[in-house]
């Protein structure tokens, strides 16, 4: 249902029964054209419902949706299976909860960026191992570890508080075992730290950056 008059609204149900990613992008691309997270180059079967109700100018707008999907491909990277839900809501995007599950291990997050350019996230990782990851099967390398990943952050551009972790347990390269190895990000008040320790402490590295709004670090 659609009012056109001195207080234009909108309140209309969808469902899709069987559709594309790439349809989804294209009929929302006048929302997420903008938005740098945004996965457009993702492909893969999806079915799921929407509402769309409020003003029909931007600020007034709200869409809500919840989607399934399976055999997703981004950039090279394919999910068995795809859950989430979020939408836009007056201004602010936001895919409130996301799980994807690879081979055997499973993908958790959220993020959103609302009306002041903040952009807030949070991701983790579950039984995930190397053999998840398609880059490393394509090696075609014997290879297997168990990779813990975990990252939250919030605020604007340029001064963003945040803290990422890569953990990489009980490796092994030809049947060959090697000590773990981690690296660690953080960023707050516009500068950012990495550390890193690599099999054991056979090598480190430490870096510190400036990140200015807009031009990323340096």
């Amino acid at each position: 249902k659609i009012n056109i008059g001195e207080q234009d609204s909108i309140a209309l149900e969808a469902k899709v029964i069987k559709g594309d990613a790439q349809d989804l992008s294209h009929m929302f691309e006048f929302l997420t054209k903008d938005i740098w997270w945004y996965p457009h180059a993702l492909t893969g079967a999806l079915r799921g419902e929407a509402s769309i109700t409020g003003g029909l100018r931007m600020p007034e707008l709200k869409i809500a949706a919840k989607i399934i999907g399976t055999d997703w491909d981004y950039w090279g990277e394919r999910f068995t299976t795809v859950n989430l839900s979020g939408g836009y809501d007056k201004g602010k995007y936001e895919v409130a909860d996301f799980k994807a599950l690879k081979r055997k291990g499973r993908m958790f997050g959220r993020i959103s960026l609302d009306t002041d350019s903040v952009i807030d996230w949070g991701f983790h990782t579950e039984n995930f191992t190397l053999g998840d990851l398609d880059l490393i099967a394509r090696l075609d390398v014997p290879m297997r570890g168990v990779l813990r990943i975990e990252s939250a952050g919030k605020g604007k551009e340029g001064a963003v508080k945040s803290s990422s972790l890569v953990f990489l347990d009980d490796l092994a390269v030809r049947g060959v075992g090697m000590a773990s190895s981690q690296l660690t990000l953080k960023s707050e008040g516009g500068k950012a730290e990495v550390r890193g320790i690599a099999l054991g402490g056979q090598g480190t590295l430490e870096l510190d950056a400036s990140i200015m709004e807009g031009a990323g670090m340096r």
